[in-house]
């Protein structure tokens, strides 16, 4: 059964982290060789990433700190009008849509599921179209089996070589039944191909404050919208690196978010780059273009050939979408969870 891992800070200093990895060159070419001669998947156990946490650095300087993962391309083509009738609507439904508005959703393609999230205008997002480079290869597609049967969709990112890092609405949703039966993960999904297969759990983590909240719509909770799935085994692929930060330290920060929103072609990976917009205690707000579909990408920041996540997508609006933070009880969890697949 799932179980519920909630650790609490002991009180001590913000712990140091490790170095991001980009897999296993030699196993990462036999993998895409046998998913290439073994044609697109959607069901076997496969492939998966990992995560570590790389050392803070003290930089405070007022100018823009950070690079972009994907330079600018220019405006893509427009969005879909509205998500394709048959595809998987965004795990986020399943915890604060009504029935009506879900079966509104899936019966009205023109619906424009995305319009819950901020979208600028033109819409700035850019498509990733080697999803095998790093470190695009540990983001992966979620395809979610709730408790009571029903199909859903989310984005994830590889937190050690077994253990993926998402929303806490990904796996587990009250209004479903509780803890998702099973979660299909897909590294570098692109479309039909998933070059390194999938791999399927249904052993999952989360933490109180969102599997005992009462009303998922307060802010504790939604800060608390995290979890965690632990695979059956490891993967080659790689892993981006993860830190608690000061405010000091994400002060005039840039940030990249990436993930599988569903206002794009089905199961490709998009994102963007800005600076934080403004720091909350246990939150991360910006104005990168995001969609249904994203919840559970990992917000991170990239200098040179490290790759730093500080937060864990999850919410949108009207004008900002938000995060959770990185802070160091979610930098202990998230090591807690870790260490039980190390």
């Amino acid at each position: 059964m799932p179980t519920n891992v909630g650790r609490k800070n002991k009180g001590r200093r913000k712990p140091a982290g490790s170095a991001p990895s980009r897999g296993d060159e030699e196993q990462l070419q036999s993998r895409t060789k046998q998913a290439t001669e073994s044609g697109p998947r959607s069901g076997a156990a496969e492939r998966h990433v990992s995560v570590s946490s790389p050392a803070a650095r003290a930089a405070e300087s007022a100018t823009p700190r950070g690079e972009t993962e994907l330079p600018f391309k220019g405006w893509p083509a427009q969005a879909e009008a509205g998500r394709p009738r048959g595809r998987l609507l965004d795990a986020w439904h399943a915890t604060y849509s009504s029935p009506l508005i879900i079966g509104l959703l899936k019966s009205r393609p023109p619906v424009v599921e995305a319009a819950l999230e901020f979208v600028s205008d033109p819409d700035d997002r850019q498509q990733v179209t080697d999803t095998t480079a790093f470190p695009y290869r540990c983001i992966c597609f979620l395809i979610i089996t709730a408790a009571d049967g029903t199909l859903w969709q989310g984005t994830g990112w590889f937190a050690s070589p077994r253990l993926v890092v998402t929303a806490g609405h990904d796996v587990f949703s009250a209004r479903q039944g509780g803890w998702a039966k099973q979660i299909e993960v897909f590294p570098a999904c692109n479309g039909n191909d998933t070059p390194f297969g999938s791999s399927v759990s249904s052993d999952f983590r989360s933490v109180k404050g969102w599997v005992e909240a009462l009303d998922p719509d307060t802010p504790d909770a939604q800060a608390s919208d995290y979890g965690a799935i632990l695979l059956p085994e490891s993967s080659p692929v790689g892993y981006f690196g993860y830190a608690s930060l000061s405010d000091t330290e994400l002060q005039s920060m840039l940030v990249n978010v990436y993930g599988y929103p569903s206002d794009k072609p089905d199961r490709t990976l998009w994102g963007h780059y800005r600076l934080l917009s403004q720091l909350g205690p246990r939150q991360l707000f910006f104005k990168i273009s995001t969609a249904a579909g994203q919840a559970g990408s990992p917000v991170f920041i990239k200098e040179g050939d490290h790759r730093t996540v500080v937060g864990i997508h999850n919410y949108g609006g009207t004008s900002t979408n938000f995060a959770t933070r990185i802070t160091e009880n979610v930098f202990d969890t998230i090591e807690g969870w870790k260490a039980e697949v190390s």
